[in-house]
C-alpha cells in the first residue's frame, strides 16, 4: 500500500515548475490516489482501515505544520512592523551608548558607567583633547548596572571649558580591588531604519548606526 512518504514524493512538482503545491493540492491528490486504490485494491487481501487512518493522521500532520509555519511567519512579520513602529516614536530622543567622546558645547551634558557589580566608590576624570584632566569627581557607592551621570562643563577651577570633544573614563573600587567600568555617552536618535536581517537600527548623532540592542539606556 503507498504510504504518506511515498504520496508525498508523488506530489512533488517537477523540477521545470516553479509553482509549490499547497496543502489543498497535497489533500486532493492524497484523497484521490486513496479513492483509487480502494477502487481497485484485491477483494481477498482489502486494505487496512488502521493503516488507511494513520496515513490519514500523517496527511494532517504535515498541513498542520504548514499551517503552523504560516501563521508564525505572519506573527514574526506583525512582531516586525510594531518593533518599527515603537522605533520610529525614538526619533529625537537622548539614549546612552557606548563610547567615552563628549561633546561639549556650552551646556551641561549626560553621559553613563555600565557597571558589572556594585561598587564602593567610583572616581570619573573628564579629559581635554590633548590628554588634559580638566575636571575629576568621586561618586560615592554605586550599584550593579547602568549609572547616568552630569558633567556641568565647568572645568576644576569652576570655569566653563571651551566647547569640543572631551574624553571620559572611570574606574571603581569595590574592597581593594580596583575595575574600569565601561563608559557610555549621550546621542540623539537621529532616525530609524532596519538591516539586511530585519533587525532594527537606529542613527545616531556622531555615532552611526547601532542595533536597538546596543542602547544600555534611554533618557
Amino acid at each position: 500500500m503507498t504510504t504518506i512518504a511515498e504520496l508525498q514524493s508523488t506530489m512533488s512538482p517537477p523540477a521545470a515548475k516553479s509553482a509549490t503545491p499547497t496543502s489543498a493540492d497535497a489533500q486532493d491528490r492524497f484523497l484521490k490516489l486513496l479513492v483509487t486504490q480502494m477502487q481497485n485494491q484485491d477483494p481477498l487481501n482489502p486494505m487496512d482501515n488502521a493503516e488507511v487512518t494513520t496515513q490519514l493522521a500523517q496527511l494532517n500532520t504535515v498541513t498542520g505544520i504548514e499551517q503552523l509555519n504560516k501563521t508564525l511567519g505572519q506573527m514574526a512579520a506583525s512582531s516586525s512592523a510594531q518593533q518599527s513602529l515603537q522605533a520610529a516614536m525614538l526619533v529625537s530622543r537622548e539614549v546612552l551608548v557606548t563610547g567615552n567622546q563628549l561633546n561639549v558645547s556650552g551646556q551641561p551634558v549626560r553621559f553613563g558607567v555600565d557597571l558589572p557589580q556594585a561598587v564602593d566608590g567610583m572616581t570619573v576624570d573628564i579629559a581635554d583633547a590633548k590628554g588634559n584632566v580638566v575636571e575629576s569627581f568621586q561618586t560615592g557607592a554605586q550599584s550593579q548596572g547602568t549609572t547616568t551621570l552630569e558633567w556641568d562643563g565647568l572645568d576644576a577651577s569652576g570655569k566653563s571649558v571651551p566647547p569640543g570633544q572631551y574624553v571620559i573614563s572611570a574606574r571603581a573600587n569595590y574592597g581593594s580591588t580596583i575595575v574600569a567600568p565601561a563608559t557610555l555617552v549621550s546621542r540623539t536618535v537621529q532616525s530609524v531604519g532596519s538591516a539586511a536581517d530585519g533587525s532594527i537600527q537606529l542613527q545616531l548623532s556622531g555615532a552611526g548606526s547601532v542595533g536597538i540592542a546596543d542602547i544600555k539606556r534611554f533618557l
